[in-house]
Order: structure tokens, then C-alpha cells, then sequence
């Protein structure tokens, strides 16, 4: 193997263009340093003029629950170290969502910008406390104004002892129902916790017992309902609960098929 021995020329030329690239190098990082420290030190913030240290957009609010988040901000928020602010929201507006600030803010700790949205909720909590209550995407419950979702529709779920994991199991359901276009105003529990009713908007009973077998019972849901409106049948009610099983009971259809209850054949 031969080695390449460089020239005394070639040798220099090469420390030369390290030294320089050190040298860049250097003075970015010099010049990142002196940017963020003058963030902190208010250079860059309006703390420093006496105004408000938080500003926060607020996204999904109207005007008047806009303006009192707003208020609230320039009033309190102003004279609050981080940690007891970020209480103060949980505390104050418990239905709404903060989003992480902006990566250039923490990089440089500029003053804190908070970009608010509101909750997504599922459903109304029918509960026996003060307020509305509601049940959010992750199965969180919180706290807000009666008018919050007006609009949305949102079904009541009556489920007082429900514990936080069912309201979460409960959120995960509702979320795939969505998707399913199956939207029900109303939800309760069934006799001795075993499952779940909802109600339709149309006054139909669906007791869907369980939340597991998901997809088969709303594919067999789908079918029985497109099977009854071709025999321009409605029926009270139509029971899921044994659809693990492979049978569907149809209940509300006497004068139809000579009794209470007729089972649609097995999946």
C-alpha cells in the first residue's frame, strides 16, 4: 500500500480552512448565546414597558367567553410566575386546552405566549352537580358554561358512578361511533351496570350491552336496520347484547311477527 504524503503548500491550505470553519463556528454559536440571553433579559419581551407579560389566542371561543379569557390574562396572568398561572388556568377555565408554545419561545425564553383552544367534548354529563359537565376526547370530564357547545348536538350520557377508566373506555367508543356516522342523543347504563343503552334520535332503543364485539355489532346494526326500513318496520328497540353469539333480537315489531321480540337470524 502507498501512502500519499501532502505537500508543505497543501498541508497549510488544509489548517487554514479549519481554523476558519472554528472560527464561523464560534461566532454563530457567540451570537446564539447573546440573542437568548437578551430574551431573558427583556430586550426582546414588552414585560419590560409594563405590558402584559402573557398574551393567549384563544381558538373555538365567542366573543364573550373570548374576552373574558382575555381579561383574565392581562389581569392575572401578568403578575403570576409560570407555575401558578398554568394553575390558574386549570382552575379558571377548566374546558380549555393550552398547546405547547412556540419552539423559538423556549429556545429563548422569550415571555410566554399560549395558544388556547377549546376541549373537544363527546357528550354532556348528566350529573347532580352545579354546572354543565362534559366528557372530552380523552375521557377527561371537565367543568363549563351551559352554552358552550351549543350547536353540537352532543348526547347526554347519564352515567353518575361511572370511575375515570370507564369514561374513558367510554370517550374511545363514542369517538368510533362517530366515525361510523352513528350518533346517538343519549346515552345510560342498562340494569345492574351491564352495558349500555342509547338512545336515537328517531326514538330508537339500541342496547348495545358491552363496548366489546365493536365492529361486528355496529356491521350487524347496519344490516338490521337496512333489512327493517325495506319492510317499512320501526322497531322500540333492537338488542346487541348477544351478538357474540351470533343473534340479534328485534324488539317493538307484535303486530308484525305474532310477538314481543323476533330474533334476526344469526351472523
Amino acid at each position: 500500500m502507498r501512502l500519499r504524503l501532502l505537500r508543505p503548500k497543501v498541508i497549510g491550505l488544509r489548517l487554514r480552512q479549519a481554523f476558519m470553519f472554528a472560527f464561523v463556528a464560534g461566532l454563530a454559536a457567540a451570537a446564539i448565546w447573546t440573542v437568548k440571553e437578551s430574551f431573558r433579559a427583556g430586550l426582546f419581551s414588552r414585560a419590560s414597558s409594563g405590558a402584559p407579560r402573557w398574551s393567549a389566542p384563544v381558538e373555538g371561543l365567542g366573543d364573550p367567553l373570548k374576552s373574558e379569557v382575555l381579561t383574565f390574562a392581562k389581569d392575572r396572568l401578568a403578575v403570576l410566575p409560570p407555575a401558578q398561572a398554568r394553575a390558574a388556568w386549570r382552575e379558571s377555565f377548566p374546558y380549555l386546552k393550552r398547546a405547547d408554545a412556540p419552539a423559538w419561545r423556549r429556545l429563548f425564553g422569550a415571555s410566554p405566549c399560549w395558544r388556547l383552544r377549546l376541549r373537544g367534548a363527546l357528550g354532556r354529563l348528566a350529573r347532580s352537580r352545579k354546572g354543565a359537565w362534559f366528557l372530552g376526547r380523552e375521557g377527561e370530564s371537565f367543568e363549563g358554561p351551559d352554552s358552550l357547545y351549543a350547536g353540537q348536538d352532543l348526547p347526554v350520557i347519564d352515567a353518575p358512578e361511572s370511575s375515570p377508566a370507564d369514561l374513558a373506555a367510554l370517550a374511545a367508543f363514542l369517538s368510533r361511533l362517530a366515525v361510523g356516522d352513528v350518533r346517538p342523543r343519549a346515552l345510560s347504563r342498562l340494569a345492574a351496570g351491564k352495558g349500555w343503552r342509547l338512545e336515537m334520535p328517531d326514538g330508537l332503543s339500541v342496547l348495545w350491552g358491552d363496548l366489546d364485539y365493536f365492529a361486528e355489532k355496529q356491521k350487524r346494526l347496519a344490516q338490521v336496520l337496512a333489512d327493517l326500513q325495506k319492510r317499512g318496520e320501526s322497531p322500540e328497540a333492537i338488542d346487541l347484547r348477544f351478538v357474540g353469539a351470533g343473534r340479534v333480537f328485534v324488539k317493538g315489531l307484535a303486530a308484525r311477527s305474532g310477538g314481543e321480540r323476533r330474533e334476526l337470524g344469526r351472523s
